[in-house]
């Protein structure tokens, strides 16, 4: 058998060596590729839908996103900052050792570090200490209303195979890394990482100890290939040519062919993840910016015309909105919703109360294989700024390298696509770490614009610890709606996730955006 890769390679040099039966193998393909191994280091959400399915938190969720246990069966909160929780027993890491309580305390405490790239939920959880093998308490110094979402954001890791690499603490995204375990796994998963080979493939196999049942399990696939393709004609040529199952991030443009031809279904969803143009607020006051404005930052939201996105580049497959979060997500308001309105001369009127009737130049930055029609949005928006006279560099990147420059945004760009989402739908989980102003604890950890409000600050400080949840919301709804005034992040839409598989495939798409192993399925 053979997958079509044209950028890459010719269609005989990919052929499958030694399958598995067809009906137990589900060939993968899409536009991205594990950004590393080690589920401490990264927070990226393409890497997140596999690794936290290898290296399981303590709570999952089911398809409705609802929590469920997870390496942890049950769970209480005796006094206002005590957590209590009775782990699964019997389960083993891919390796054979057992998992126990000290797995878990070594993994909260290294997703603690300052290294971790989701330190900013972990170190709400507290301290941790094993009561007994199965048994771990959490003592944190105020209460927390969110501690069960942030627990299951955690992935755990084994202690001594972990530390026996030599990779105690998490390597650094931000310093680009890389440690034995950014390039291996051992996890309690139902699946276990067989291969990776860095933009070529990924091989899943079955996990023989994983503590689930399998006959109770939806799923036959005893194996996955996932192939990285950036082109979208090669994932389409794959598909087509009967080499590939399933592929990611369908174009909206290839959706109506697809569905003409009765072999093929196109599974779709809304995400729960929001595209949004971020901006280097960074305060230069020295040499000001002319996005430290929120005027200039208004005027470019003016500027878009998300009728003509809707229509011509997403084909109708997506969902405008102006809200970072979805309408599900405790502080929503339905005035999140609504963009600033059309209207190119206000536009132009905010640049020149702002200071800048002659434009100004931006570097516009842009993933070429992460989010759909990515490029195409990115350069339809770069036309709109220009007929304000702005000087728009437009600046592509395969995910790997791009997300890596933010980390040095203003050596790279000025402007950038980004999404947030993932499982949950707390608000403080989208703002604490997108606009909260950076500190020493991961407030602000993925906050590459150097947005700071003080306002935003000290709601979502108040919010923090506030366990009565209609106040608690009012708290979040306030600072959702100062961050829309003052568009420090230009919201775009809601993501819609396009999958393309064949009949043959049986899969039921989530609101996360997880390709759930166990419920996966094959039928003749």
């Amino acid at each position: 058998m053979k997958i079509f890769f044209a950028a890459l390679v010719s269609l005989a040099a990919l052929s499958l060596a030694a399958p598995m039966a067809h009906s137990q193998t589900l060939k993968v393909t899409g536009a991205g590729d594990l950004s590393g191994l080690d589920p401490h280091s990264r927070n990226e959400a393409f890497s997140n839908r596999f690794l936290r399915q290898i290296n399981e938190p303590l709570l999952r969720r089911d398809a409705a996103l609802k929590l469920i246990p997870g390496l942890a069966v049950s769970w209480d909160n005796p006094s206002a900052l005590v957590w209590r929780l009775k782990l699964r027993p019997s389960v083993q890491f891919a390796n054979g050792e057992a998992f126990n309580a000290n797995d878990v305390v070594f993994s909260i405490k290294r997703s603690q570090h300052e290294n971790s790239a989701i330190r900013h939920y972990a170190e709400g959880l507290g301290k941790v200490q094993a009561i007994d093998p199965l048994t771990v308490e959490f003592q944190t110094s105020k209460p927390n209303p969110v501690f069960l979402e942030q627990l299951a954001l955690v992935p755990i890791m084994s202690g001594s195979w972990t530390t026996g690499r030599g990779c105690l603490a998490p390597a650094s995204f931000k310093q680009k890394q890389e440690t034995p375990c950014t390039t291996s796994s051992n996890g309690t998963g139902a699946m276990k990482i067989a291969e990776w080979k860095v933009g070529l493939q990924t091989r899943y196999e079955r996990n023989p100890r994983w503590w689930g049942d399998w006959k109770l399990a939806k799923s036959n696939v005893h194996a996955i290939l996932y192939r990285p393709a950036a082109s979208s004609a090669s994932r389409l040529a794959g598909l087509l040519g009967g080499d590939v199952d399933l592929i990611f991030d369908a174009s909206p443009t290839e959706v109506v062919q697809l569905e003409r031809q009765s072999s093929f279904q196109v599974l779709r969803a809304v995400e729960n993840r929001t595209v949004y143009f971020g901006f280097n607020q960074k305060n230069t006051a020295l040499a000001p910016q002319p996005l430290q404005s929120s005027l200039v930052r208004t005027a470019l939201a003016h500027a878009i015309d998300h009728d003509g996105l809707l229509k011509k580049i997403y084909r109708g497959y997506s969902e405008p909105t102006f809200s970072m979060v979805m309408t599900s997500a405790n502080g929503h308001l339905p005035e999140h919703e609504t963009h600033p309105k059309y209207d190119e001369q206000r536009a132009r009127a905010l640049l020149i109360e702002a200071g800048y009737k002659d434009g100004f130049a931006l570097r516009l930055g842009c993933p070429s294989d992460r989010y759909p029609s990515d490029i195409a949005l990115c350069t339809a928006v770069a036309a709109m700024w220009t007929k304000l006279g702005i000087k728009v560099s437009l600046i592509s990147q395969p995910k790997t390298a791009y997300f890596g420059n933010l980390e040095n945004l203003d050596k790279h760009f000025d402007v950038f696509l980004m999404s947030w989402g993932g499982s949950t739908t707390d608000a403080a989980f989208t703002l604490g770490p997108l606009a909260h102003t950076q500190g020493t604890l991961g407030e602000g950890s993925d906050n590459y614009g150097r947005i700071s409000n003080p306002i935003i600050d000290q709601l979502l400080g108040r919010a923090k610890y506030e366990m009565r949840s209609n106040v608690r919301d009012k708290l979040l709804a306030e600072a959702l709606s100062e961050h829309n005034k003052q568009v420090h992040n230009l919201a775009i839409n809601r993501q819609m996730l396009i999958w393309v598989a064949k009949k043959s495939v049986q899969n039921t798409m989530r609101a996360d955006g997880l390709l759930d192993f166990a419920q996966l399925n094959i039928t003749p």
